[in-house]
């Protein structure tokens, strides 16, 4: 936790906040910090700024006096990437989900192609209370406050044909075995906004492939080998985020 973000529950009164359980103890135990010190904090889709540890009571419980400062903004208020994501399983979209949120990004919209088990929909952590949770979490490891959207989109070709062209931006990539245009040969313009889409492991099908293509998404190459759909996923946002001028 390099940013603590503070929760609508722990604010207690204005410029204090108390923090329990799960929470308290990770301030305690792994950051090592005690009555006195101070933390960098932050709201969701807020300012940050700093806390002073003011008393640790005997259940563990942590009160903080804080104050914000409206000139310390979220990390990277304009997010330059998106990511349309065939539903995974839920242990590797909770993963996922937290490194998206570190990483900045804007949007994220989950979908079920061919391939993608229907019963992964059911899954709890797409409760809306837990995505938020785990987008929380990856802020405060990329010390940022910005929130990123989610989106679940249960049936592909609608959502592509009807919904994609008003929230995707004009650049537009998916991630496929046996894609044409290398990564090496993208290039972005330095603030420029784009869309990757990576569907489940080997790929989505022609099908999918071709709506996609007709909505303008260019089939980019990660090389020879299958991989895993998280190893995937960062590996295409890295090159196209090099890919900036």
């Amino acid at each position: 936790m390099n940013l603590l973000l503070l929760r609508d529950h722990e604010l207690i009164a204005p410029g204090e906040a108390l923090l329990r359980a799960a929470r308290a103890r990770h301030v305690l135990e792994v950051l090592g910090l005690g009555p006195g010190d101070s933390l960098r904090i932050g709201l969701p889709d807020g300012p940050t700024g700093l806390a002073r540890i003011e008393s640790v009571g005997q259940d563990a419980t942590i009160r903080l006096r804080h104050q914000l400062d409206p000139g310390l903004p979220s990390l990277d208020p304009d997010p330059v990437f998106d990511v349309l994501l065939a539903l995974p399983r839920p242990k590797v979209l909770a993963r996922l989900i937290r490194d998206l949120a570190a990483m900045g990004a804007g949007r994220i919209v989950i979908c079920r192609s061919w391939k993608v088990e229907k019963s992964y929909f059911d899954a709890e952590i797409l409760a809306p209370g837990r995505r938020r949770e785990l987008l929380l979490e990856g802020l405060e490891q990329g010390v940022a406050t910005r929130v990123p959207e989610i989106l679940i989109e249960p049936l592909f070709r609608p959502f592509v044909e009807d919904r994609l062209d008003d929230l995707a931006p004009a650049r537009r990539f998916v991630a496929q075995p046996g894609g044409t245009l290398s990564l090496d040969q993208v290039s972005l313009a330095a603030t420029e906004r784009f869309m990757l889409a990576i569907g489940p492991e080997g790929g989505f099908i022609p099908f999918e492939i071709d709506l996609l293509a007709q909505r303008g998404f260019e089939a980019v190459t990660l090389g020879p080998r299958v991989l895993r759909v998280e190893a995937a996923l960062l590996l295409a946002l890295g090159s196209l985020w090099r890919s900036r001028r």
